[in-house]
């Protein structure tokens, strides 16, 4: 692709000096230009319509600039046209009707688009064919299907440690049996019909089934000493 867009840039820069077998060929500074054509389209300052569907296909370089040669081949100028249309006023959209693959950073694309290196995107990135909604919709990154991956990392500013510090408070099973029975899940651990609304935080829910396991650790050390308490005077009972 870098090298299609450097097609463009050769063509503007073109503009400014073409020689026909000519010492000098300027062209004026308003206006539109025309190859194949006396009716530029007068969206952009330069124009190419129905000239050869073949440049630089014969080992021949299509442009060169201050000593530089460009060896790209363009077969299609429906695809040069489309680039170019990125640079009149009136357009908005970068479409690539062309088949084929697209390469960024490499010069032998195997797929669609093959990107070789890092790329960065400010704005949003749907993968698949519907996009997310609702409260979902203005996330970075959605995707309309499944996930895959050998290891994911979950950056977190906190985690569930505070269970074992000694202020703690630690609720009773018996407040959490009457929270349960009115609110049909664990304290703090969203329900049903806010999970389905919301989703689930990977981060945030990994911490609360954490502080939910240490607190039951903290209820089965405190039952284990109660029932070393039993058994001591269960003993001394037996003793006496």
């Amino acid at each position: 692709m870098k090298k299609s867009i450097n097609i463009i840039f050769a063509i503007t820069t073109l503009i400014s000096n073409i020689s026909f077998a000519q010492t000098a060929n300027t062209l004026p500074s308003t206006g539109y230009a025309g190859i194949g054509t006396t009716n530029p389209s007068g969206i952009a300052a330069f124009t190419i319509i129905g000239v050869a569907n073949q440049y630089a296909c014969d080992n021949k370089p299509l442009f060169e600039i201050d000593g530089v040669q460009s060896q790209t081949c363009v077969k299609d100028l429906a695809l040069v046209r489309t680039w170019a249309s990125i640079f009149g006023p009136l357009r908005t959209e970068f479409v690539i009707k062309n088949t084929g693959f697209v390469g960024i950073g490499t010069a032998t694309p195997t797929r669609t688009l093959d990107v070789a290196g890092n790329a960065a995107i400010s704005g949003t990135l749907r993968l698949g064919a519907t996009a997310a909604n609702g409260t979902f919709a203005n996330y970075r990154l959605s995707v309309d299907g499944d996930i895959v991956a050998k290891r994911v990392v979950v950056q977190t500013n906190s985690w569930a440690d505070k269970v074992f510090d000694k202020n703690y408070k630690l609720q009773s099973l018996m407040d959490v049996e009457n929270y349960v029975k009115e609110n049909c899940h664990l304290p703090l651990i969203p329900s049903e019909k806010e999970v389905i609304e919301q989703g689930i935080d990977v981060s945030e829910m990994n911490k609360l089934l954490l502080q939910k396991i240490e607190e039951l650790t903290l209820y089965l050390i405190e039952m284990k000493k109660e029932n070393q308490n039993i058994q001591v005077q269960l003993t001394n009972l037996k003793n006496n």
